[in-house]
């Protein structure tokens, strides 16, 4: 689930950051696993990211290498 979140760079600058809260299903409901904080300011990024991790459903070890090989990719291979 994305998350928004607000990054204070001074006391009269903020951003908007985006973040994802783990979540894992139990028998009747769901339990917050884990949040990852500040992933990044794109909200469209956040919830593509948000999408592939629910799709894929992967081990809670592997999330943060798969979002730092998203944002890599994202940020530093496309032109």
């Amino acid at each position: 689930k994305v998350t928004q979140e607000i990054l204070y760079l001074s006391k009269q600058e903020s951003n908007n950051t985006y973040g994802l809260q783990v979540m894992q299903k139990t028998e009747t409901s769901w339990k917050q696993t884990g949040f990852i904080h500040d992933i990044t300011a794109d909200f469209p990024l956040a919830q593509e990211i948000a999408e592939l991790l629910t799709l894929y459903q992967l081990y809670p070890i592997h999330v943060q290498d798969v979002i730092q090989d998203i944002l890599y990719k994202k940020y530093f291979l496309e032109v």
